[in-house]
């Protein structure tokens, strides 16, 4: 890793999820930020319940989650406009 360092200024490594195995935790030591991918309408609640455990834990730095797959929503929304009479 160090010298991917030395030669790339973002270094991008896959890694199974939190608590499959330990790889991550491994890999999470060299890391300057920790990705989560969270699919809409895919991606279980406990596995979110899961991460805020984490975070709360301070088991891993810099965690951030990444929203993906988000369906727009209908209905009610902020706008602007006006009318007459």
């Amino acid at each position: 890793m160090k010298q991917l360092s030395e030669k790339y200024e973002y270094i991008i490594v896959d890694a199974p999820p939190v608590g499959l195995v330990a790889d991550y935790y491994i890999l999470s030591k060299y890391s300057h930020a920790n990705l989560f991918m969270v699919r809409e309408n895919y991606s279980k609640l406990n596995s979110l319940e899961d991460l805020n455990s984490i975070h709360q834990d301070k088991k891993l730095n810099n965690l951030f989650i990444v929203y993906n797959d988000s369906k727009g929503r209908n209905g009610y929304g902020y706008g602007y406009g006006y009318g007459y009479g």
